[in-house]
């Protein structure tokens, strides 16, 4: 057993799931929210910041034995419109992880959910501004730290997998060539997609070695798209063997022109994304910035020795730790600044192909969160009410997924 042992969870997005986004199974429907946070009220939990945290850490203070860590990650518009208000409203905080290039670029204040508000649904489309994270934090309620800057992927080899098409699901490739308009891409947008554009294999930006692809290849490919069609080619039922095989003609007759990025560029650039936004956050919040989330657990242990001679104090696991290291780590006094953190669901299903997550409450929400608290785990309990779960009915499994369409 683990002795103070502090459950770090990890959510994404609050409110109301929008299945026209790629990733709606990372939303946190708004009554599951709340009654959350009413559990955690109700049976006297503190909730932390990942400031206290740290200091927690390194035997500075003493935190309560039934403390909890709320994560919020990505920075999304609705963590202001529903999660902040309900947290205020029951006097808990927690923590958002912001990517500078992904914050809304004007200075505005946005209109959020209250108890009596008849338009409850909002349109919370697109992601926090400066001034929404500013005065969540100056009112104690959630706290900003860094995701580094990007959060997007890159090609890490010459393998082309896919291609632009309609309804694809790379909007990372959009990111890339759109930098500036990241803000406004929570969802894809069909004017700003390349079709034809050859889709690499890739790996997380700060964990990659980048291919910088034959640009010449890419414009090729995308020119021949639009001379056939532009996104009526892709009505054509072996679209993808035609693109395949257009690309075998163009590589007889040309030399591929891709270049990988030297391992002192990829260090450079892991230095120069963490250490921009962690001088953008502390520019914005004037304080200290300590704490960083790696996207997608995209650490290295390059990426790890560059973040500390930054600065950084607080990590969560990532891919540079081997399985029995990432399941050793309960969160507790002295171990080395790296946070384990899990999602606070009950089970999850896949209905056509579509994965949800459908996320804990009530009884099973504190369980899990007693269990991480003294075992430092919950891998366990999430197998065994994933396995009940998967033995109902398909009436059932829809049945409980009820709020998902809310």
């Amino acid at each position: 057993m683990k002795n103070n042992s502090i459950p770090v969870l990890m959510y994404h997005s609050v409110g109301f799931v929008d299945n026209n986004w790629i990733w709606s199974h990372l939303t946190c429907p708004i009554k599951v929210f709340e009654n959350q946070i009413i559990q955690l009220k109700k049976h006297g939990f503190y909730t932390c910041n990942m400031s206290e945290l740290n200091d927690h850490y390194k035997g500075l203070i003493k935190l309560p034995k039934k403390t909890v860590a709320l994560t919020f990650d990505d920075g999304y518009l609705d963590n202001y419109v529903y999660a902040y208000p309900i947290m205020k409203k029951y006097g808990l905080k927690g923590t958002v992880f912001i990517n500078p290039e992904f914050v809304e670029k004007k200075q505005i204040l946005r209109e959020i959910y209250t108890e009596n508000d008849k338009n409850i649904k909002k349109d919370i489309h697109g992601y926090l501004s400066w001034n929404e994270i500013i005065k969540m934090e100056q009112e104690g309620v959630i706290f900003a730290e860094s995701h580094a800057m990007t959060h997007t992927w890159y090609p890490k080899n010459n393998n082309i997998i896919d291609y632009r098409h309609p309804g694809d699901q790379y909007i990372w490739m959009t990111w890339n060539n759109n930098i500036e308009q990241k803000p406004l891409l929570q969802c894809d947008n069909k004017q700003l997609v390349i079709y034809g554009q050859p889709v690499y294999e890739h790996g997380k930006s700060l964990e990659t070695i980048k291919n910088n692809v034959d640009v010449l290849l890419d414009k090729y490919m995308i020119e021949f798209v639009k001379k056939n069609g532009d996104d009526k080619f892709f009505l054509k039922r072996d679209w993808k063997d035609i693109l395949d095989k257009e690309v075998l003609e163009y590589k007889k007759n040309n030399i591929i022109a891709s270049k990988y990025e030297s391992k002192s560029d990829y260090e450079q650039r892991v230095f120069d994304e963490l250490i921009s936004s962690k001088k953008i956050l502390e520019e914005k919040l004037n304080r200290e910035v300590l704490c960083l989330c790696w996207p997608g657990g995209s650490a290295t242990k390059e990426g790890m020795k560059i973040a500390r001679n930054i600065g950084y104090q607080l990590f969560t696991i990532g891919n540079d730790m081997s399985k029995k290291e990432k399941i050793k780590y309960g969160n507790v006094v002295g171990s080395p600044g790296r946070i384990k953190r899990y999602t606070p669901i009950q089970y999850k299903v896949v209905i056509k192909g579509k994965e949800y997550l459908v996320y804990s409450k009530g009884k099973y929400y504190i369980l899990q969160i007693l269990l991480n608290m003294y075992y430092g785990n919950t891998q366990y309990v999430l197998k065994i009410f994933d396995r009940i779960y998967r033995g109902l009915n398909s009436y059932a499994v829809r049945r409980n997924l009820h709020y998902l369409a809310e």
